[in-house]
């Protein structure tokens, strides 16, 4: 609970003026600034309420806050992370939809306008596509300049792994991502393997909407070479394609 408190401290301290903090916490909450003042204080504990409403207003750090680790390739940042590593895509998309669900939720029978979900859907694009340009712009670079967690797939055969048993399951759309700039990598270093070959069909699979297996034989009818062949034939058993 103490590093929680802690960390509550960080965030608030970054997003609010020192002279207007208990009422800036207020307009945000809708609970008193006295009970921001005692909490600050050290004369109470932080509601889950409190919680709540910060995670509501700053939803980009809400990981964080509650369990201190980050993510920012899936745009879950800390007031400390290098303005580089940010996302305000995913920012701008977080907190929006949670200003609608706020809505949703404290209004009964209130649902989604459709202008409401043209925005969120609008907002959603921007972010993917920047995702993939950040994807795109990184491949060439050395790995050791990247931003974890996406350096680590790119040297990590451990964690190539995992992601490819993560496949078997079904992928996030950062799954995806993740698996590209690994074979965008591997591709620019003229690297073939079992485990490139099988995040290829992974790609394809996520892409197309279809099987691994529809997706093997596809990427099977676009291979020139003997040694991508073979590589793809190996890459079926890492897949448990039967």
């Amino acid at each position: 609970m103490l590093k929680l408190d802690l960390r509550l401290r960080e965030l608030v301290e970054a997003n609010t003026h020192k002279a207007r903090r208990n009422l800036e916490l207020q307009e945000l909450s809708d609970i008193p600034a006295a009970l921001w003042s005692n909490w600050w204080a050290g004369r109470a504990r932080p509601s889950s309420e409190m919680l709540m409403a910060l995670c509501i207003k700053w939803p980009e750090m809400s990981l964080w806050l509650m369990t201190g680790a980050t993510d920012p390739l899936g745009g879950q940042i800390s007031p400390s992370t290098p303005v580089e590593r940010s996302q305000p895509t995913a920012t701008r998309y977080l907190r929006r939809l949670c200003e609608i669900m706020d809505l949703k939720n404290a209004e009964v029978g209130y649902d989604f306008w459709e202008y409401e979900v043209d925005e969120l859907g609008a907002l959603e694009g921007v972010r993917k596509k920047e995702l993939e340009r950040r994807l795109t712009s990184v491949a060439s670079n050395n790995t050791a300049t990247l931003p974890e967690p996406i350096g680590q797939y790119a040297m990590d055969d451990a964690a190539i792994l995992n992601l490819i048993k993560q496949c078997r399951g079904g992928w996030t759309f950062h799954d995806s991502l993740r698996a590209q700039f690994v074979c965008l990598h591997a591709l620019g270093e003229k690297r073939v393997s079992p485990m490139i070959q099988a995040l290829l069909v992974g790609i394809k699979s996520f892409q197309e909407k279809c099987s691994l297996a529809d997706a093997f034989s596809l990427i099977a009818s676009e291979k020139a070479t003997s040694e991508e062949l073979q590589a793809l034939t190996a890459a079926k058993e890492l897949l448990e394609i039967v």
